[in-house]
């Protein structure tokens, strides 16, 4: 909401080798710049396959200068947004931020299913901007939250899908999971614990697939 006009790339690089299916190895980058607020974003992911022994390597990183990232309204639930004499401007919060997680992936059922495990390293760097709420008395945070905080971790993910087209699936399942933990590394005062999962089931009704359940 900060940035304005925004200017990006996002570039895709595949390679193939023989008897590397259904590639040798895909390089991601994206990249963005903000003209109003001058704020950038670096994202670069990488698959190389059977990179070691019968494992994938896989390596998501992001690297981002501060930019808008969430709306804060204080401590606790409780908390609640003064929308009477401030607009929601006044609570939104910029965030830089140094994203890594490098990962060995395994393959299963062709290319249909993946797991993947690794270490991952997170930190964050709020911005104190002049005339916001979260360098308000009221915000409740001290000078110590806006320096650089630095999590690490790991996470661990199972995904799964037996589509028959991926932009206009008839039948198959889909099936993601993730569970991932970081801990605080400034003084250990936090631990964050995650479980995320989706699934859905696509049958076709009919015999020409005209109607599909999707559940």
């Amino acid at each position: 909401p900060d940035d304005g006009f925004l200017i990006g790339a996002n570039l895709t690089r595949t390679t193939y080798k023989f008897a590397k299916d259904p590639y040798h190895a895909q390089h991601n980058f994206v990249g963005s710049f903000a003209f109003a607020t001058r704020s950038w974003f670096l994202q670069y992911n990488c698959d190389f396959l059977n990179a070691i022994g019968g494992w994938d390597l896989m390596i998501e990183s992001q690297l981002s200068g501060p930019s808008y990232a969430f709306n804060y309204f204080g401590m606790g639930n409780t908390a609640q947004a003064d929308f009477e004499n401030n607009e929601i401007d006044y609570y939104r919060v910029r965030q830089g931020q140094l994203f890594l997680f490098p990962a060995l992936k395994k393959r299963f059922a062709g290319n249909s299913g993946k797991f993947f495990f690794g270490p991952m390293l997170d930190s964050r760097d709020l911005e104190d901007t002049e005339g916001r709420f979260i360098v308000s008395s009221e915000s409740g945070l001290s000078a110590s939250d806006f320096e650089t905080q630095h999590f690490a971790g790991g996470r661990f993910g199972l995904n799964f899908n037996s589509l028959d087209n991926w932009q206009n699936p008839h039948k198959g399942i889909v099936f993601n999971t993730q569970l991932s933990y970081l801990n605080h590394l400034n003084g250990s005062r936090y631990s964050f614990g995650a479980l995320s999962s989706n699934f859905a089931m696509y049958k076709p009704l009919d015999r020409e697939e005209s109607f599909i359940l999707v559940t």
